[in-house]
Order: C-alpha cells, then structure tokens, then sequence
C-alpha cells in the first residue's frame, strides 16, 4: 500500500509501506495492506512507518487520515521524524509558549492561540523523543 503524509509545508512522506499506526482520538490503529476504506480524525501523538526497509516514527498534530483502496493519505497540521527532534528546542519553544500564556492579560486571542499551538507541538515532540530513547534501551516495552 502506498502512505502520503501532507502537512500545509510539503508532502512529508510518499512511498510503499507494509503497516502504519496511527494515533486517533479512540486509540491507535494499525492500517495494513487491504484495510477497509475509512475517514477518520488523527489525534495528537506518533505514527509509525513500517516498511521492508525501516521503521520510521513521527511526531503528527492533528489532522485527518483516508484509507481508499490500497492509498492511505495522513493530512497533518504538523509533522515532524522523530530523529529531527531537537529537545533543546523543544524545550525552549515550551519556555516560550509558558510565558506567553503566563502574560496572557496582555496577549490577543490570536497570539494566545499560537501559543497553545506551540507548547502542544513542543510537549508532542518532548514526549516522542523520550518515548524513542526508552524504546532504545528497552526494546521490550515503551515508557508511557
């Protein structure tokens, strides 16, 4: 089957995949070769790429998931893999959002907005990139 993951940026990834789990707002599903054809909301979280090749993990926002036929499209507010995941940045970027938030007498909805938007994307990427170096050292269970 053949997965595209689209951000408003770019198309993120495009290829041949043997299995995907997704992230929805009723617990992950595992989308294999042949699955029934299916809509549904993507809910905050990791999604997992399996193929002959490799697995890979990425951090998603939101978004909507369409299963026809044999294509499986993941439209997402953001994505991002979880080996370009810089915790430093994450972290300053949650800083950030923090303060922001914390000033929030002074800030417009808008910038208020933003600013959940990114303290969501930074606790998201924090949360993989641990949940990536747990799986590292102990390939039998992943840290909640």
């Amino acid at each position: 089957m053949n997965l595209k993951v689209i951000t408003p940026e770019k198309i993120f990834f495009d290829g041949p995949v043997d299995e995907v789990i997704v992230p929805t707002p009723n617990g992950e599903i595992a989308i294999l070769p042949g699955h029934v054809n299916l809509l549904t909301q993507v809910a905050d979280g990791e999604v997992t790429i399996k193929s002959s090749s490799k697995n890979q993990h990425l951090a998603v926002t939101g978004g909507f998931l369409q299963i026809q036929r044999s294509e499986v499209s993941l439209i997402s507010d953001f994505a991002i893999r979880s080996e370009e995941i810089d915790s430093k940045k994450a972290q300053e970027a949650e800083k950030r959002a923090q303060e922001k938030m914390a000033g929030a007498k002074d800030i417009t909805e808008q910038d208020m907005a933003l600013a959940q938007a990114e303290m969501r994307r930074a606790i998201l990427q924090l949360k993989v990139i641990n949940r990536r170096k747990g799986h590292n050292l102990n390939s039998t269970s992943l840290p909640k």
